[in-house]
């Protein structure tokens, strides 16, 4: 019986309340080693680490969400025998989208879902973001971190459900904001804000998040959520000029279940 169960859950994942493990098709495709996501939204206990500790064994690589950081969890995950590590810890934000919608410039912005390709958007994502869970994992080579953002933003492109604000300059982007919209729960969820490095302090970023907060506002949106990680104090700065509030924090965990650093390198 516990085979079965097992294979089931290698199949299918495990979504138990506390807990869901899955399959994560993102970070195997950009990776090119079988990836796994956890999220632990509750206490667990040593069953439930016994089981996560079986399903991770099928993966390579698995990154683990302590939702809330929860201390208990932290300590149970690092006592496990697969020995996961923090490679990040993520401090959420939030704002009521009316004090973030206040126009800051006469900056040219659009909006637009479903966006072509965009040479400047992947351009600004390959030099401009430098704080990631990703940077901070030995086991990935710092080249191949620095094209995770790149290949986040081109997996958006000419998609309905993730929209861009732009601004150009001379038929370029030299900003953007990369966001979705929940419609049922009246959220927005900010992914990505980037600008080219000459233009940091120029007021672009926070033209770009009221423009965003105007336009997600006219659809019925209520709240904006961000995220960023807890070592970029200058983006943690941003958000609370621009009307954001601390909502909380996830603890990010790596495991490599089957791989050593001289087979990743070799993979990726």
């Amino acid at each position: 019986m516990w085979n079965r169960k097992r294979v089931r859950a290698r199949v299918n994942g495990i979504d138990c309340g506390r807990y869901r493990c899955a399959f994560s098709s993102w970070d195997t495709n950009h990776f090119g080693v079988k990836s796994g996501k956890i999220t632990i939204k509750d206490a667990i206990d040593q069953a439930d680490l016994i089981n996560i500790e079986c399903w991770m064994e099928d993966f390579d690589f698995v990154t683990v969400y302590n939702v809330h950081n929860n201390p208990m969890n932290n300590l149970a995950l690092s006592r496990s025998k697969l020995r996961p590590f923090v490679a990040d810890v993520n401090i959420a934000f939030s704002a009521d989208v009316l004090r973030v919608a206040t126009p800051k410039s006469d900056y040219s912005i659009i909006i637009e879902s479903d966006s072509a390709r965009d040479e400047g958007a992947l351009a600004i994502a390959s030099a401009c973001f430098t704080h990631s869970r990703f940077f901070n994992d030995p086991n990935i080579p710092s080249d191949r971190a620095q094209l995770v953002y790149a290949h986040w933003v081109s997996s958006a492109f000419h998609r309905t459900d993730r929209f861009f604000a732009k601004v150009k300059a001379g038929g370029n982007t030299c900003g953007f904001v990369l966001f979705t919209l929940n419609l049922s729960e009246k959220t927005s969820n900010i992914e990505l804000i980037g600008v080219l490095p000459e233009t940091c302090g120029t007021g672009i970023g926070s033209a770009l998040l009221s423009e965003v907060a105007i336009y997600v506002g006219n659809h019925g949106i209520t709240k904006m959520h961000v995220g960023t990680q807890a070592t970029n104090i200058g983006a943690a700065r941003f958000y609370e000029r621009n009307g954001f509030t601390y909502a909380g924090c996830t603890s990010v965990h790596h495991v490599w279940p089957r791989a050593r650093k001289e087979f990743v390198d070799e993979q990726i």
